[in-house]
């Protein structure tokens, strides 16, 4: 083979080959590093761990140092002078509450993460909508391109006709107006094809053009048995408002605790009692265990308590309403799919029709038995259902995206 000839197929099968473009795994994972929104709930959800991290801290004891001048006047003497000493405090018990602080500190840090991986599910399938949407734009452009170069077949013959007198120039007039509306219907799916770009772009925060989606890509058109009880255990719109109930039971323990007593254990070292001289002479020392036990609060406690029950109670209903809500949906898309599935195999087998009826259209149109109007329905016919199946896969491949956003087994 010549160089010329080499080069010539070489590039023929770069264009076609889908290497040109960027795979949907590829642009799904450039949506999950780049994407603003996803940064932005990361850093709230590392927020939310350092909360959790700090509410530790009420375990152990606390530990100051503290100095000063200080003027101090008793029934029995005055001090004035210099202090200062180290001093702790530990709480030993305090009615469970920090306990309940911690726990709904790690809820929180879990609703964080939570939050995060539901709006990943929630940007994957406006991603793949947007891809298998411009997906099927380009393979329709490689439908209208193919049914362009048959009208121009179809041309040739129709002028021959012409010639010998056989039939008028209505022929190419039908064709004319065909492919006018092959013009028509490109202009438009470039321009929509533009603007879902446009959205790409602005999702995966990453420039996206012409090149970047190839039509050799396939569509998503798995049609597997889902598991959706199992499945809904993993989604995050659930699990949300299970913690969010968790949450609302740890609020109430917390205010329960304040009808509780506290113990906490004080020591302090150093000058505790102002006088003058060195500041290093201070020797005096205090050790207490105090018990502290708030025996009214104006009913302020009894009805926060109140209301934290109350609001337990309001979750844990919500979070039943959730997974119904949610079954629900999964449950009529399941229906979706299964439809869009006999709708396809009535297409195929309608396809299979069409293409039957042009190819006989065809050879008797050649013998002049039918004439281009019949050619014309014929072609259209043949064309619409092979576009119909695009947008059927189209579908299905969508109906699959909001699947997975709700089950993910």
């Amino acid at each position: 083979m010549k160089p010329a000839a080499l080069l010539t197929a070489f590039l023929s099968l770069a264009l076609l080959s889908p290497a040109w473009g960027r795979s949907l795994p590829e642009l799904e994972k450039e949506l999950m590093s780049n994407n603003l929104q996803l940064q932005a709930l990361k850093a709230s959800e590392r927020a939310q761990q350092s909360l959790a991290t700090a509410a530790r801290g009420s375990f152990f004891p606390s530990i100051s140092l503290n100095g000063g001048y200080g003027d101090e006047n008793t029934f029995t003497d005055v001090h004035q002078g210099y202090l200062g000493s180290i001093s702790g405090t530990w709480n030993l018990y305090k009615g469970g509450r920090d306990w309940a602080l911690q726990k709904a500190a790690s809820s929180q840090a879990e609703w964080a993460a939570l939050e995060r991986e539901q709006k990943a599910r929630v940007l994957q399938r406006e991603l793949r909508e947007i891809y298998y949407t411009l997906l099927a734009h380009k393979k329709q452009l490689l439908l209208l391109e193919e049914k362009e170069r048959l009208l121009k077949q179809q041309r040739q013959m129709a002028q021959k006709k012409i010639n010998a007198g056989l039939t008028s120039a209505v022929d190419g007039l039908e064709i004319d107006l065909e492919e006018n509306n092959i013009l028509s219907e490109t202009e438009t799916l470039r321009t929509d094809i533009q603007r879902l770009q446009a959205d790409l772009t602005r999702l995966i925060n990453s420039t996206v053009d012409e090149k970047t989606i190839s039509a050799q890509e396939n569509f998503d058109t798995r049609t597997a048995d889902i598991n959706i009880e199992k499945g809904l255990q993993k989604n995050p719109a659930v699990l949300k408002q299970k913690l969010q109930e968790e949450i609302s039971l740890q609020r109430l323990e917390q205010n329960r605790s304040a009808f509780l007593p506290q113990v906490n254990v004080e020591a302090s070292y150093g000058r505790l009692t102002p006088q003058y001289g060195s500041p290093w002479d201070g020797n005096e020392s205090k050790l207490f265990v105090v018990l502290s036990w708030n025996l009214f609060s104006g009913a302020s406690d009894y009805y926060s308590t109140k209301a934290a029950s109350q609001d337990a109670e309001a979750q844990g209903l919500l979070k039943k309403n959730a997974l119904r809500e949610v079954q629900t949906e999964a449950e009529n898309l399941l229906s979706s799919r299964t439809n869009i599935l006999r709708r396809k195999e009535f297409l195929q087998q309608r396809l299979r029709f069409a293409s039957s009826y042009y190819d006989m259209t065809l050879a008797e149109y050649k013998r002049g038995i039918k004439n281009s109007a019949d050619l014309n329905v014929a072609t259209s016919s043949l064309y619409e259902s092979k576009r119909k199946v695009i947008e059927l896969d189209r579908d299905l491949s969508i109906i699959n995206a909001k699947i997975n956003e709700l089950i993910q087994e």
